[in-house]
């Protein structure tokens, strides 16, 4: 068989399991975990019986042809992230919580990697990425539909009887934070979807309906920080877009936003959480966590008390008091200083940043492929958003929230590939 083919056969292989966990993101984590699993797999089994284009014929040196048969693809993320690999198992490696840190790493860490990696390698193709987003937002309408139910009709969600809790509904959610952060994401990267005058009409007003619906679904989760999150995004997509339609969008979304809160009863919960003492309540807790976590990472500063054991960690330093009691530190950047250290914490920031450059030199370049410029923008205005909204709360920590960001991480990077054909992404051939 020709191995162009024998290759091609096994990324669309490795494609569909990915879209299959795209699917079941915002349902299961067992189908997250499995997907993975297979899809590594399937990596695995490519790189090692398919032969690589740049191992020369006639030769055979075992160590070496391996390493090179397992060589990631190169894109300007590969040195941050490997930065960020080396110190978090290191901090893994010393922590007393040995075996349960590692087992964070590897189970944890490391799987975000694992799904950039994984999309990385086999979203090659403008139409690749179009189907991943026809996915994304057919499985958000699922969402949307169980979130309605949930607070209109029954009470619970539809998949899993979750009942609406005090502070807004969940959907298929452990938590109304957790969905709030999934909407923030994909509001601002569908409103640049909607966003391109040259579609077919019927087209934008479907994306514009789908928008319409997430955002009142946003506002019913009665989320603060996502609210913020999402008009980070929005913000994002303004200055960089600069698009008409989009001034009106956030336009109406404001007035949306508003009449939903005039038209609220009084006692509603979405007027009791914008009330002074709730505010001056949440933020009061929420520095109390955050000083008593900053001990943590004074006791460590540099490489952390390893992955994974937050939780044992914070019970020594917390202040006590039943109603403050996390397990978290609701703000992912802190907890992750805490965990593995001030280093690695600055290794990951290296990743965004590399990330972020790419948005910048973008921003001066051609604008090539209209449609493929549009996917780019809104993937960075999600990923802002959700980086915002990690701030707040502990997204890096929740298997479907870091599954989903690291998805639309490896589609970022997939596209940036697509619109620039530099060095950036060039194949390196090894010599003798």
């Amino acid at each position: 068989m020709d191995i162009s083919r024998l290759r091609a056969r096994f990324d669309l292989a490795i494609r569909v399991v990915l879209y299959i966990l795209l699917f079941w993101i915002p349902y299961s984590p067992a189908v997250i975990e499995i997907c993975v699993i297979l899809g590594l797999s399937l990596f695995f089994i490519k790189r090692l019986i398919v032969p690589q284009n740049n191992i020369p014929n006639g030769k055979f040196y075992f160590i070496h042809d391996l390493a090179i048969a397992l060589t990631l693809k190169r894109n300007p993320l590969n040195k941050p992230i490997l930065l960020f690999l080396l110190i978090a198992f290191f901090s893994a490696s010393l922590s007393p919580y040995g075996n349960q840190a590692l087992s964070a790493f590897f189970r944890k860490i490391l799987e975000w990697f694992v799904i950039f990696y994984l999309v990385f390698e086999v979203f090659t193709e403008k139409k690749h990425i179009q189907m991943a987003l026809v996915i994304v937002l057919f499985t958000t309408l699922g969402v949307i539909v169980d979130g309605f139910v949930q607070f209109y009709l029954t009470g619970k969600d539809i998949f899993f009887g979750k009942e609406v809790l005090s502070g807004g509904i969940t959907a298929s959610f452990n938590h109304p934070n957790s969905l709030g952060a999934y909407l923030a994401l994909l509001i601002p990267l569908a409103a640049a979807l909607a966003a391109d005058s040259k579609a077919v009409i019927w087209r934008n007003i479907a994306v514009g309906f789908f928008v319409i619906l997430t955002v009142w679904l946003l506002v019913l989760t009665a989320s603060r920080a996502a609210c913020i999150a999402a008009f980070a995004g929005i913000f994002f997509l303004l200055f960089f877009l600069r698009r008409r339609f989009l001034c009106w969008f956030l336009a109406g979304i404001l007035s949306c936003a508003l009449l939903f809160y005039f038209l609220s009863s009084p006692d509603s919960r979405y007027k009791l959480k914008l009330e002074n003492v709730n505010i001056q309540s949440t933020v009061a807790w929420r520095l109390g966590v955050w000083q008593d976590s900053w001990e943590m990472v004074q006791q460590k500063p540099w490489i952390g008390h390893g992955p994974g054991t937050y939780m044992k960690n914070f019970q020594h330093y917390r202040r006590g008091g039943s109603h403050y009691n996390p397990t978290y530190a609701h703000n992912c950047y802190l907890q992750m200083a805490a965990e593995v250290g001030i280093l690695s914490l600055l290794a990951f920031l290296s990743i965004l940043a590399a990330m972020f450059k790419r948005v910048f030199q973008n921003f001066h370049g051609e604008e090539q492929d209209r449609q493929l410029h549009l996917i780019f923008w809104g993937l960075a205005a999600g990923i802002v958003a959700f980086l915002v909204h990690s701030f707040f709360d502990i997204n890096f920590y929740s298997l479907q929230l870091s599954s989903i960001f690291w998805f639309i991480m490896g589609l970022f990077i997939s596209t940036d590939r697509l619109l620039n054909r530099s060095n950036l992404y060039s194949v390196q051939v090894a010599t003798y």
